[in-house]
């Protein structure tokens, strides 16, 4: 048996494998042991997700993915919310709603194919802390 197949007693089935997004940052690092703990074997990635073709890229060089994190995160906006301008909130969009919408769009295909898998999805732009966005 190889590292990418788990013994279920009857048959060997492939192990499940996730692919966790913007892996330095965020709760990506924590995910990624937690999964390894119970058996997943994960593939992290820090590569910019700033077009669907650096998505696409990105799924392509992961192979197979069971289960996409989703883990995408931003600098908080500091300030009062009233202050935020449009090209912050276009910005704050592209860096995490757009890369959200790319990344199931091309997750999802393999996963149709298969009858299975997970999206898991962490946006985070502000820390616990920080009260700038209360109103």
């Amino acid at each position: 048996m190889t590292d990418s197949t788990t013994d279920t007693g009857a048959q060997a089935t492939p192990k499940r494998r996730a692919l966790i997004t913007c892996a330095d940052r965020y709760m990506g690092r924590a995910i990624a042991e937690k999964f390894r703990k119970i058996g997943i074997e994960v593939v992290e990635s820090v590569s910019p997700l700033t077009s669907a073709t650096d998505v696409e890229r990105v799924i392509f060089d992961a192979g197979r993915i069971d289960i996409l994190v989703a883990n995408l995160a931003e600098p908080p906006m500091t300030g009062p919310v009233d202050a935020i301008g449009d090209a912050d909130w276009h910005r704050l969009f592209a860096r995490l709603v757009d890369p959200l919408m790319h990344l199931v769009r091309a997750v999802t295909p393999q996963m149709l194919e298969r009858k299975s898998g997970k999206i898991i999805c962490l946006l985070y732009t502000s820390d616990a802390a920080d009260d700038s966005l209360r109103v």
